[in-house]
């Protein structure tokens, strides 16, 4: 067969591939990441998803938060789903900490053919003990999907 019988077939395949408005061109939309991947706990609130600059890339960041009394809980969940560092306490606050130099300071996450990462603070506390989570007001959790 001659090259010039599939040249239609490969244009209307390029037309087709080319063509807006096709759900893989779609951009990737904020919201309730931990949900979507149907394993968000009830003692963790999703408060909003924003779009934002992260080290000068396009991102996506999904924002919860839980009591301090939850937060052992909710951490324990992030460790085993998303393999998140345990948080550290640095200087004024719990943090999730890099394990090793070697690792991420966070966890993540496969959805939707994309990875995300998943971190967890406490914001500033004088509380440097695990023990005493549950005298800290609540603790935040960051799912972040960048998107370049």
């Amino acid at each position: 067969m001659s090259g010039s019988r599939w040249l239609p077939l490969a244009a209307f395949a390029l037309a087709l591939w080319a063509t807006p408005g096709r759900p893989q061109d779609a951009a990737p939309a904020c919201g309730d990441f931990l949900a979507k991947a149907a394993w968000r706990p009830a003692t963790l609130q999703f408060v909003d998803c924003e779009k934002l600059e992260i080290y000068g890339a396009p991102a996506l960041r999904a924002h919860y938060r839980t009591s301090g009394a939850d937060a052992a809980a909710v951490e324990a969940l992030l460790s085993a789903r998303t393999h998140m560092p345990p948080l550290r306490f640095n200087c004024c606050g719990w943090e999730t900490a890099p394990a090793s130099p070697k690792s991420p300071p966070a966890g993540r996450l496969a959805l939707d053919g994309a990875i995300y990462e998943v971190s967890m603070t406490s914001g500033e506390t004088p509380v440097n003990a695990r023990a005493q989570w549950p005298t800290i007001e609540e603790f935040q959790v960051y799912v972040t999907r960048f998107l370049e």
